[in-house]
């Protein structure tokens, strides 16, 4: 979905029709300028083969071309529907005084025009315009009634019992019933009050056999205002005639060239009168009742029109949308203007609750669509989250990129402890990165769907028709079925009107507005999404591990297959891309084993709208530089790990993903293209069949997705702010705690309430001062002390910093203070207060050192 205005037929026209087929309308047709005043010719052909179509739900108009020949009537025609076909009738042709009695079908699915009935002077109809045509249902059969029009004289011949004006242009009461079964046209036995020779009036059904007539041209400058009720058999019509009773009562004056809907909330049936020639004005009729009543509040802009079509959309049972196009306005300016009229069922009674041009609707249908997204939309995800863990210069970030099937760096800039998570999406086996833009389209995907959506359609009140008089008791008479699916109630809409919380203006959001600003696209169709944590292997990521411990998780572990896996190395500390030596060693092999036991340690999860919560980690091992060995190192390197592996517990040893018989993977992470592309597909292939232990499955709110979106910018945000966010998308505090604790588990945003009262949206700040902190322990060189602290320490400080020691001043020295500390909710005893909780210091309160001295639990053995 686009925030974008769509677009709107662009001609002017009158004397068209609109039909409304579930939730769409079809209009089509009317005088136009620059219409070709001829019989038939290409340019007439080709305007008359476009019919334009709005989709109601979003109030866009779109035009489609259709197929087959159109009527050659296209002003004054008459319109009717039955399930997926519209019928048109008549009209004049534009030149001259020519005018058609043809029939023809249009079939809203095949956008095809078929001819049922040619123009004819031997049978049927008059050619005429301006008459009436409505579709009825007896007996199980559907047949199509025809009243009164306007058109030359002595075209065909005469009905018997019908009347005729004098004049060239004559009127006519003419009632014409087309059997569809049959294609025939039949004259039914007319009793009652039958209206005299009538044009330019409204015919609008009521039930399958019952019609109503209101308005029209009698001639001779007179024109109507009674109401006629017709009852149809297969073979008869009663008329029925009901006149303005005098005195104080309200009642329209007479009109023509109006337009009329019938509405049926509350069972009650209605006619809704607007606008006519030399008129101005608004009517609703009870029919039951038989009595007017003005609608006042309706602006000029509606009612100051004629030859205009109306048409009507019922949202639910209880709201009704009248759709208002073109026409002509008293001072002869033609239209092209769509309104949007809202009527809701309110206590007994009919109510206009607004009135919206185009613009207007479409701001409204997009709220209303993002407010009921916000609110009840969710998406089914399986979350899995990826740490891609080996010793220094293994190829981790080389990894990460060969498997999101990109391509590798172009320098060899080592990664800090761990860098914020990158989400990926499972796409076909293969992992596809999902950028913020990325973000936007799928989610602006799965708005545009619910905005566009066919809703299934409440089945429509039946329609208690109980005439004034009428001594029989009113019965339910069933509407003639709906082509559409049906729809239940929507019970969590009450029946005054709205879909979302008035108080709630989501489309406000900014990042609603980046939604709806975006492109629709999906990138990667995905129901499998990773967050992938890159670590940079540095001796501190062990020594903070109980920030990284989580939830299950999927470990990578990258070992480098052109060196020892046995070989002691130096850890090294590196910091504004330089390196420094920890005067610590390792192996490659004791990152292995030591990846593989903490991951068998873990937090269970409390997110109330997970499904199915992970069973334990898994891990996969990929053997980097593969381009540097040949087969015999290789499987030396494969019975080295075998080897490592019996003496894990046996639990642990089925949690290591094989690659067929082997626990290396190998890969050149370096590869090109084609090459690149297969160890990609074959790594996320493996991980795809057997890593769903691993995973979890969540049905995440969409309102979450805005909240993670919405986010500050800056690195530490406020829980407090945190909770405003979440409460500006509707979210009550436990549903934003909620969100905030998904977050937090499966990418490295932190937030422990426990403790502290500010989230980390990027790890970066505490992750940097941690870093500096045990970089004094680890380094001696003067250049590296000059990158971590401002101030020169004492050779005591460092002496007890050696032996994992310090003090609560020992973090003014360093250079990332400022950027920690930034909010008062999080100052240095927060911070202390949250290295205690998570077991990375101890407090030693009877130290001789400090009474306050702290000491890093990574130094115990």
């Amino acid at each position: 979905m686009s925030s974008q205005i769509y677009r709107q037929p662009v001609e002017r026209r009158r004397g068209h029709s609109s039909v409304e087929v579930g939730d769409n309308l079809y209009m089509w047709g009317g005088r136009q300028p620059d219409f070709p005043e001829v019989h038939n010719s290409e340019k007439k052909r080709s305007i008359c083969s476009v019919v334009e179509v709005c989709h109601v739900p979003t109030g866009t108009w779109v035009q489609k071309p259709t197929t087959g020949n159109p009527p050659l009537g296209i002003e004054g025609y008459a319109a009717a529907v039955i399930r997926n076909e519209i019928f048109f009738f008549g009209g004049r042709c534009g030149h001259d005084v020519c005018h058609h009695n043809s029939l023809y079908s249009f079939n809203v699915d095949t956008l095809n025009w078929k001819e049922l009935s040619p123009t004819t002077s031997h049978h049927g109809p008059m050619m005429k315009s301006f008459s009436g045509m409505v579709a009825l249902r007896i007996n199980d059969e559907d047949y199509l009634a025809v009243i009164g029009g306007q058109g030359p004289s002595s075209n065909t011949p005469p009905q018997p019992g019908a009347q005729y004006s004098k004049g060239g242009n004559q009127r006519c009461n003419e009632v014409h019933m087309y059997r569809l079964k049959t294609g025939e046209w039949t004259s039914p036995t007319v009793t009652g009050d039958r209206p005299p020779p009538i044009s330019q009036f409204t015919l609008t059904s009521i039930t399958n056999t019952t019609v109503i007539l209101f308005g029209g041209d009698i001639g001779g400058l007179k024109y109507n205002n009674d109401v006629y009720i017709f009852e149809f058999t297969d073979t008869s019509v009663k008329c029925k005639k009901f006149s303005n009773p005098g005195g104080s009562v309200q009642w329209p004056q007479a009109r023509d060239a109006h337009s009329s809907v019938l509405i049926n909330c509350s069972s009650v049936p209605h006619l809704l009168v607007v606008g006519g020639a030399g008129t101005n004005d608004c009517w609703l009729l009870n029919i039951n009742k038989m009595e007017w009543k003005e609608l006042t509040n309706i602006p000029d802009s509606v009612t100051d029109r004629y030859w205009h079509s109306l048409s009507i959309w019922n949202e639910t049972q209880t709201i009704s949308w009248i759709i208002e196009f073109g026409g002509r306005t008293g001072s002869g300016s033609l239209l092209s203007d769509t309104t949007f009229i809202e009527i809701i069922s309110s206590a007994g009674d009919l109510v206009v609750q607004s009135v919206l041009d185009i613009n207007e609707y479409q701001k409204r249908r997009i709220q209303d669509a993002v407010g009921k997204w916000m609110e009840e939309g969710s998406v089914d995800l399986t979350v899995t989250r990826v740490n891609m863990l080996g010793a220094p210069g293994a190829g981790k970030t080389c990894s990460k990129l060969l498997l999101l099937n990109e391509d590798p760096p172009t320098d060899d800039t080592s990664t800090p402890i761990a860098c914020k998570a990158t989400r990926a999406a499972v796409c076909g086996k293969t992992w596809n990165r999902v950028t913020r833009d990325n973000l936007l389209g799928e989610l602006a995907v799965d708005l545009n769907a619910v905005s566009q959506e066919k809703k299934t359609k409440e089945p429509p009140l039946p329609v208690v028709l109980s005439l004034p008089d009428n001594t029989q008791p009113a019965a339910e008479i069933p509407l003639d079925p709906s082509p559409t699916p049906q729809k239940k109630p929507d019970q969590a809409v009450s029946s005054e009107t709205k879909v979302i919380e008035e108080d709630k203006e989501y489309h406000t959001e900014a990042v609603v507005q980046e939604i709806l600003a975006s492109q629709p696209k999906r990138i990667h169709k995905s129901d499998h999404w990773l967050y992938v944590i890159d670590s940079g292997g540095q001796p501190a990521y062990q020594d903070l591990l109980p920030l990284f411990t989580r939830a299950a998780s999927l470990n990578i572990i990258a070992l480098d297959l052109s060196k020892p896996f046995n070989e002691r190395f130096d850890l090294m500390y590196r910091i504004d891309r330089k390196f420094f030596p920890c005067y610590s060693k390792s192996t490659q092999l004791a990152f292995f084993q030591s990846a593989v036991s903490t991951g068998a340690s873990f937090k269970p999860l409390d997110i109330s709208c997970i499904s199915k919560k992970p069973t334990h980690s898994m891990h996969l091992v990929l053997g980097t530089h593969y381009d540097k060995v040949n087969d015999d190192t290789l499987r030396e390197k494969e019975e080295i790990l075998k080897s490592s592996m019996s003496s894990l517990q046996s639990y642990l040893q089925n949690c290591v993903i094989h690659h067929k018989k082997s626990i290396i993977f190998p890969v050149n992470t370096i590869a090109e293209s084609e090459e690149r592309a297969k160890y990609s597909e074959e790594i996320c292939k493996a991980i795809w069949y057997h890593g769903s232990d691993a995973s979890l499955e969540i049905k995440i709110p969409i309102r979450w997705f805005a909240f993670e979106l919405s986010l500050p910018e800056q690195s530490i945000v406020s829980v407090k702010e945190a909770l405003s966010i979440g409460e500006r998308y509707g979210m009550k505090e436990e549903d934003t705690k909620q969100a905030l604790r998904y977050f937090h588990n499966v990418s490295l945003m932190l937030y422990y309430p426990e403790v502290t009262n500010v989230v980390f949206v990027d790890s970066k700040p505490i992750l940097e001062i941690l870093s500096q902190l045990l970089a004094l322990t680890y380094v001696d060189d003067d250049d590296a002390l000059a990158s971590i602290s401002d101030k020169p320490l004492s050779l005591k400080v460092m002496n007890n910093l050696k032996e994992g020691f310090f003090n609560e001043d020992i973090f003014e020295h360093l250079k990332s203070m400022s950027v920690i500390f930034s909010l008062p909710e999080f100052q240095l005893s927060d911070l202390i207060r949250l290295l205690l909780h998570l077991n990375i210091i101890t407090k030693l309160e009877d130290d001789k050192r400090d009474t306050t001295s702290f000491l890093m639990l990574s130094f115990i053995q």
